[in-house]
Formats: C-alpha cells, structure tokens, sequence
C-alpha cells in the first residue's frame, strides 16, 4: 500500500468498526520510487503522530519497508536501498516516540534472492512465511506482555 493510502484506509475502517488496541503499519514500499525523501519522511511524521493523537489506547507498529531486487522506474537498487534505510528509521523513530514498537525484518534482505519471486518485488512462499513469522513473533510479545522496548530490540534487531 502507498503511504499515501493509510490515512483514507484506516479512516473509512474506524468508521466500520472499532478503534483497535494494536495496528500494525507495513506501507510506503511503493512510494519510494515516486516520492521524494523528505516528503515522504514529513509525511509520515506527521501521520503517525496524528494516529497516536486519535486512538490514544492504540499500539502502533511500525513494520519495516521490505527491501526489492527490483524496484519499479528506478534503475539504482543501491540508491534505493539507501532512501529505504533512511525512511524506516524515520518511521522507527516516529511510531517509537509515541510509545509504539517496531518490527524489523533482518532475514529479509535484496542479497537473498530465493526469497523472491521472478518479479524482483514480490515474496516467494518462503520469503512470506519468514516475513508472517517474524511479525507474528513481534505481535505475540508485545500482546503477551513482554513488551518492554529492550525486549523487542532484543529479538528483532
């Protein structure tokens, strides 16, 4: 999903439903192609805070951007991977100032290229049951309890 998207999204979901006590925010992958840096790390400052500012009982989660062999209308996956480091530091950085956690996928890596598919963007099975594994580890301690931030950095890092 675009990053561009959540707000709407989340928006008309909240109208269906009630707020939640954890969400987990994986988006903005798409946008780095388009979108430039500081525009997008404004951004999604910005709407993070927002987010924790209307659902104040809400965990938020940030999920790492995952990185690409191929990345649509570029040409430098190097200079790429860079402003993709840089974003999800912002994002990091946003969702652990407002008292949220992160979930970092380091298994998950351009150099390992069995974990995608023939398209370069997408994951093969494999590569998304690591990613669902991950996550499902992140969620399950911070659900259970276990949530202090240096418990998660532990893990996850």
């Amino acid at each position: 999903m675009s990053w561009f998207a959540v707000r709407g999204a989340l928006t008309y979901q909240l109208s269906q439903q009630p707020p939640p006590h954890f969400l987990v925010i994986h988006a903005g992958g798409n946008d780095l192609t388009t979108t430039p840096t500081s525009e997008l790390c404004v951004r999604i400052e910005n709407d993070v805070h927002k987010l924790a500012k209307d659902l104040p009982q809400c965990t938020i989660i940030w999920s790492d951007i995952l990185p690409r062999l191929r990345w649509r209308g570029c040409t430098s996956v190097t200079g790429i991977e860079r402003k993709r480091k840089r974003v999800n530091r912002i994002g990091r950085q946003a969702v652990l100032s407002v008292g949220g956690r992160v979930v970092k996928h380091v298994d998950i890596t351009y150099h390992c290229a069995w974990l995608f598919r023939a398209d370069g963007v997408h994951l093969e099975d494999i590569g998304n049951a690591i990613f669902l594994n991950t996550l499902q580890g992140a969620l399950e301690t911070f659900v259970g309890g276990h949530n202090s931030p240096d418990t998660a950095k532990l893990i996850f890092e």
